[in-house]
């Protein structure tokens, strides 16, 4: 698949930056709802729709820094600044597959339970997901160089060295580029899921198999 340019990354980024302010703005007003309108009632439908909004805002923002590293590798000429922008964007990663991997069980009960339509997409990506941490050893190097490196700086400068030492610079590329991809479908089946009121209005649910992670 060939990678988009730096022109195209832009107006992703520009794109993707209005989506979000839209969703957080939908959030505010759920949330300002709930503090006032219902005085902080707790309603099971009303809490899980804002625990959502507030993961889908997390994964938009997510995106959006993704790009914004993914501009940066590209555009590098100097040695060290590859290994800045690597070694942040492997944190990066690291964190939104964690943060997804302890909220992914809540997703499918809900996909379950309100649009079982969206459960090929929900399967696709996790398959996408398991394919992920296996070609780009996310348990591993990617867990190492953000444990050493950018998560935190490990005291001994050796395993510091050790960990930067690792980063292969189109590796880490490619493996951005990956992540944003999984990022792209997650956020799609949080819209529908979130924002979506029919099945009948989820994203093509009939076609698992379409390349929706396309940048």
């Amino acid at each position: 698949m060939k990678q988009p340019s730096i022109e195209e990354i832009i107006e992703l980024i520009k794109s993707h930056n209005i989506e979000f302010k839209a969703a957080k703005t939908v959030l505010d007003l759920m949330v300002k709802c709930q503090n006032v309108i219902l005085q902080k009632k707790q309603i099971t439908v009303f809490e899980n729709k804002i625990s959502q909004l507030k993961f889908y805002c997390f994964l938009s923002t997510s995106f959006l820094d993704l790009l914004c590293v993914f501009k940066s590798i590209k555009q590098s000429t100097l040695e060290w600044e590859k290994i800045h922008f690597s070694k942040t964007a492997y944190l990066l990663i690291y964190e939104i597959i964690k943060n997804y991997d302890s909220n992914k069980k809540l997703i499918f009960l809900e996909i379950q339970k309100s649009f079982p339509k969206l459960i090929p997409l929900y399967n696709k990506n996790s398959e996408l997901l398991a394919d992920f941490k296996k070609d780009f050893d996310y348990d591993g190097k990617i867990k190492f160089v953000r444990h050493k490196s950018s998560g935190h700086i490990d005291k001994d400068f050796l395993n510091y060295y050790k960990a930067i030492s690792s980063i292969e610079f189109d590796e880490c590329l490619v493996a951005v580029e990956n992540c944003i991809g999984f990022l792209k479908l997650t956020m799609m089946i949080l819209h529908d899921l979130t924002l979506g009121t029919t099945e009948d209005e989820i994203s093509n649910p009939h076609d698992p198999n379409k390349e929706y992670w396309a940048i």
